[in-house]
């Protein structure tokens, strides 16, 4: 759960949940942001399906990936691992 702020609409910003083990990405998936209006704060949310291999000292990242060149702004994100 986040809230994002875009100033214009794009179609090109995702979340992005990466994993790391000793240095090497080992999984990384992306989710696109939809939201329907601009300039105000909306409420997001998305799911990854982890693959059940993972092994312990793995590095999780979670992360505002963001191409379009338009401004994106994330707030209050919250990741659930369970």
């Amino acid at each position: 759960m986040a809230h994002i702020y875009e100033e214009t609409l794009t179609d090109k910003a995702a979340i992005v949940l990466e994993a790391n083990k000793d240095g090497a990405n080992t999984y990384w998936q992306s989710s696109p942001i939809t939201i329907e209006r601009a300039s105000i704060w909306s409420s997001f949310a998305c799911d990854f399906t982890l693959p059940d291999n993972f092994v312990e000292n793995t590095t999780f990242k979670v992360y505002l990936y963001n191409t379009s060149g338009e401004t994106v702004y994330i707030d209050d994100m919250k990741a659930i691992f369970h």
